[in-house]
């Protein structure tokens, strides 16, 4: 029932206050090209790419929210995708050294500008990554710093947003030094 709670929140509360832009968390959608992924309570990506045309109607820019790196357990749901986990026993972080985690990543990318064409940035969470599980994990990314990991993985994204014709918003939790306070300095 997202859309109707949705839609209903921007029509009674947002509009009135004369909201303008509102950020929408989305990984659990059911995404075309990764329906193996999909959470039986997440949205169904008709309903998803609606609420944007509902919010876009009333002069409210919706802002896709796909989180990415640490927080992407959704995209293990079902056990899909433990390939590209960086800690399959504990998956929520993707190895960014591994060339099919970017083809994943492209997939519902694409499956979010469809949906939200529109959308001058797509916010990519991009927060916590030593929360979970062990990381880095895979050879291929143990001898690299944090600093180099994050690098590397936000090099896809700018890539990407700027081939596709918006921006991205991330958390300040690694410039803060909220998430990981020991790398604060190298970061």
């Amino acid at each position: 029932d997202a859309l109707k709670v949705q839609s209903s929140v921007i029509k009674r509360i947002m509009v009135p206050l004369r909201y303008n832009q509102i950020v929408l968390e989305c990984q659990f959608v059911r995404w075309p090209s990764h329906p193996e992924i999909h959470h039986p309570q997440g949205m169904p990506y008709k309903d998803f790419t609606a609420l944007f045309a509902f919010a876009e109607q009333r002069f409210i820019t919706a802002i896709p929210c796909l989180s990415t790196y640490g927080h992407g357990e959704y995209l293990f749901h079902n056990k899909a995708n433990l390939d590209i986990a960086e800690d399959p026993v504990t998956p929520s972080v993707y190895d960014v050294s591994n060339p099919r985690t970017w083809e994943v990543i492209s997939g519902i990318l694409a499956d979010v500008r469809a949906a939200a064409p529109k959308a001058p940035w797509i916010h990519i969470g991009h927060d916590e990554v030593l929360m979970r599980g062990r990381y880095p994990q895979r050879p291929a990314n143990l001898g690299k710093s944090l600093s180099e990991l994050l690098t590397q993985d936000l090099a896809f994204y700018q890539n990407w947003a700027a081939r596709n014709g918006t921006a991205l918003m991330l958390w300040n939790d690694y410039l803060s030094g909220r998430s990981h306070p020991s790398a604060q300095a190298d970061l």
